[in-house]
């Protein structure tokens, strides 16, 4: 049996006309190659509500119903698994809901395995839940038994060590970043998947087509292009053959590739095809104005390459380091991938180490924080003093700077002292 595979649709208003054509050619193709059921691994939707500032919900739904119904007319049933994408949340009804009027598209929301046209397809879409996606799928397999196999795999998971897409990369044409788990991911890894008693493997949720298993499948790479991060990336879906275990590639050219056309400011930027792409001319420096905004007319985004410089880099803080400012910032210090001006904070912190500084709270002279209460009586004997000089009455000779230093120090019980060379030492 011929089995149509395909991912990240990520139906959407912006570009919801080739998004259609790709579909529909995907059918022709299909109906060409005697495909008999399609698999689709999850974010059929880019959105739960199907709208967004391009396109309303029924334009959306329009374009997913007619693709459904191309599919039946053709005699091809559908099974799908909800994304993240498809999901608002926890308890909250997801996009697929708009293919329950579809009598050959069938929904699996949650894992299960599946014996469907003839097929045993382990179904696992995305899912919220305090278990893993190991922990679920090893709950299935002991339903049946150690000697159960599977055909397919449809899955809707991250998997670590799997390439991720461009745009999770700082700038484009560095290298493609792999995937790390974090606690409370909906994730795998590409030996528990190997283990598994399945011949084919498809999944859905990075966009890069790659295997995870060799010879035995992994993601299968979106539909179309989202967006310049998915640059040079294959657009459309595979078909598996389960009886010979074979897979051909199918590539569709209706939606538009993206493109990064590096210049220098002043060299002319010639398009190739205007039509099957969409350009964006990165400046190595700041492009001219006027020609910036001849290409944004025709519709090429303009970017100027700007040195960035990664500061931080994520680290492990030492246990008993939480709560130690001195030491929490010393070691952010010496953890930076950049140089760094610390002087002002270890300024500060010189001052925080000092046995000179007594915190107010640990003073045993209470006038010190009494004192702190009453800066209204100061401020208005210091205004007081103000007017009396300038109007002559005050006694002379009056200094208001020593005045204002004498009341100060009388105000927390010590006598006043001289300035001195010793006050230019101080950190403030």
């Amino acid at each position: 049996m011929k089995i149509a595979l395909m991912a990240d649709l990520h139906l959407r208003g912006c570009d919801l006309p080739q998004t259609r054509a790709q579909l529909m050619a995907s059918v022709d193709v299909m109906v060409e190659r005697g495909v008999q059921v399609v698999g689709v691994a999850g974010d059929i939707a880019h959105r739960m509500n199907l709208y967004d500032t391009s396109a309303s919900t029924g334009a959306v739904a329009r374009v997913a119903l007619e693709w459904a119904r191309a599919l039946q007319a053709h005699g091809i049933e559908a099974l799908m698994i909800p994304g993240n994408h498809d999901y608002s949340g926890p308890g909250r009804a997801d996009a697929l809901h708009v293919f329950d009027a579809c009598p050959n598209v069938r929904v699996a929301r949650r894992a299960e395995s599946l014996a469907w046209n003839g097929l045993r397809i382990l179904a696992v879409p995305w899912l919220y839940t305090d278990r893993d996606f190991n922990a679920v799928v090893s709950d299935l397999r002991a339903q049946f038994g150690d000697n159960y196999t599977w055909h397919l795999l449809l899955a809707h998971v991250q998997v670590f060590g799997a390439l991720q897409n461009r745009r999770h990369a700082m700038e484009f044409e560095q290298p493609l970043q792999t995937y790390v788990c974090r606690p409370g991911d909906w994730s795998t890894s590409a030996d528990f998947l190997s283990n598994l008693p399945v011949m084919h493997i498809a999944l859905g949720d990075f966009h890069f087509r790659q295997d995870v298993v060799e010879d035995r499948g992994g993601f299968v790479g979106a539909l179309r292009q989202l967006d310049f991060g998915e640059e040079g990336n294959p657009q459309g879906f595979e078909i598996w053959d389960s009886e010979a275990d074979t897979t051909e590639w199918i590539e569709l050219d209706e939606c538009p590739v993206h493109r990064t056309i590096i210049a220098k400011p002043g060299e002319p930027v010639q398009m190739l095809d205007p039509e099957g792409c969409r350009y964006r001319v990165r400046y190595d420096g700041m492009p001219d104005p006027l020609e910036a905004r001849e290409l944004e007319a025709r519709g090429v985004q303009v970017e100027a390459i700007v040195e960035k410089r990664e500061r931080v880099k994520r680290c492990e803080v030492p246990s008993g380091m939480v709560g130690d400012l001195p030491a929490t910032l010393r070691f952010w210090a010496g953890q930076q991938t950049d140089e760094v001006d610390v002087d002002r904070a270890l300024d500060a912190l010189r001052l925080i180490d000092s046995d000179d500084v007594e915190p107010v709270e640990d003073c045993p002279d209470q006038q010190f924080a009494d004192a702190m209460a009453r800066p209204p009586d100061v401020a208005l004997e210091v205004d007081a003093l103000a007017r009396m000089e300038q109007s002559g009455s005050a006694p002379a000779p009056f200094d208001l700077v020593a005045e204002v230093n004498r009341m100060g120090n009388a105000m927390i019980g010590q006598p006043a002292q001289a300035t001195g060379a010793d006050d230019e030492a101080l950190p403030f």
